[in-house]
């Protein structure tokens, strides 16, 4: 069937507290970050928009892949002691600490932290870019070229650690 997997962010989270536990500090943040466009979206969908809310809250918020490791906004340099110089080699620590706290600054959600080189190469988004960018030293893809408000939409093709290529598309207004 469908072989996408995605990593939850922010605004995913936001969505899904804000219905089913509205009075957590995450669903209390999305009446500020989108809700009435995407409520709106969903208007008579309902069950379209429970199936949604069930596939966002099973999506991981890391996927360790042999090529790369994914998230939405990165392993902030912040847990550099915590984490150790070779994070990826406990993933029940690291596991933990990207759990603990969903709302800090420095967690897996809405870092713009310098970035940990984890010693794999780091793809991400939440933090926008006019183009896709590598950041050498942090081992860093910044791959949100900001398709919310107008830019364009970007991926990138891996294979075994390194960039292949990177594919946008600009964006249609009527996705936004």
């Amino acid at each position: 069937k469908n072989r996408i997997t995605f990593t939850a962010g922010n605004h995913d989270l936001m969505f899904y507290y804000f219905i089913k536990h509205p009075s957590s500090p995450l669903g209390k943040s999305w009446i500020y970050n989108g809700s009435e466009t995407t409520l709106d979206s969903y208007s008579n969908r309902y069950k379209e928009m429970n199936l949604h809310l069930n596939y966002i809250i099973k999506a991981p918020l890391i996927l360790n892949l042999d090529d790369c490791f994914v998230s939405h906004a990165g392993i902030s340099a912040f847990f550099s002691r915590k984490l150790g110089k070779k994070p990826l080699d406990d993933p029940v620590k690291l596991k933990s600490i990207v759990e603990s706290d969903l709302n800090s600054e420095h967690g897996i959600l809405w870092t713009r932290d310098k970035l940990m080189n984890l010693g794999k190469l780091q793809i991400v988004g939440h933090t926008r870019v006019d183009e896709v960018y590598y950041d050498k030293k942090s081992n860093v893809l910044f791959v949100d070229t900001a398709a919310c408000t107008g830019n364009k939409l970007s991926a990138a093709i891996i294979d075994k650690s390194n960039v292949v290529e990177t594919l946008s598309v600009e964006t249609d207004s009527r996705d936004i």
